[in-house]
Parts: structure tokens; C-alpha cells; sequence
């Protein structure tokens, strides 16, 4: 069980972290989205072909060798 010091002290860190968040936040650009008929939400847009999605998706994998993306499979 955590004293009240040690809440306190979760409290503001937990506060500098949101704070941090909500900062590095302000400098992503979004695109406007839409509501369907089915309730699901889509970006409004230019769609990319498979080839962009294919290169932005290589882009952001941190460990990738050859044509394939290395990702760790259900450890949980």
C-alpha cells in the first residue's frame, strides 16, 4: 500500500506526463473524418496507393529485414 507521500508524488508525475502528452500533441497534423452509415470513422482524403501505404508502413517499423516486419507475436 502506497503512503500518502508516495500518492502525492504518482499524482504530480502522472500529471507531467499528461502535460508532456498534450504538448507533443499540438505539433500532429489531423485530417477531417466522417461518420458512416455503419458508425465507423474514415479519414477524409486522398487514399494512397499500395505501393505508399506499403513504403509508410516499412517507414515506421523499427525492425524489418528483407520484404518482412519483425513484431513480437502474442506475448501477453
Amino acid at each position: 500500500m502506497l503512503s500518502e507521500k508516495e500518492k502525492e508524488a504518482v499524482r504530480v508525475e502522472a500529471r507531467e506526463i499528461l502535460v508532456r502528452f498534450g504538448k507533443a500533441l499540438e505539433g500532429v497534423k489531423t485530417v477531417p473524418i466522417s461518420s458512416s452509415a455503419s458508425g465507423t470513422l474514415r479519414r477524409l482524403g486522398k487514399a494512397c496507393s499500395d505501393e505508399e501505404f506499403r513504403e509508410r508502413m516499412f517507414a515506421n517499423a523499427p525492425h524489418k529485414t528483407n520484404d518482412s516486419i519483425v513484431a513480437e507475436k502474442a506475448h501477453w
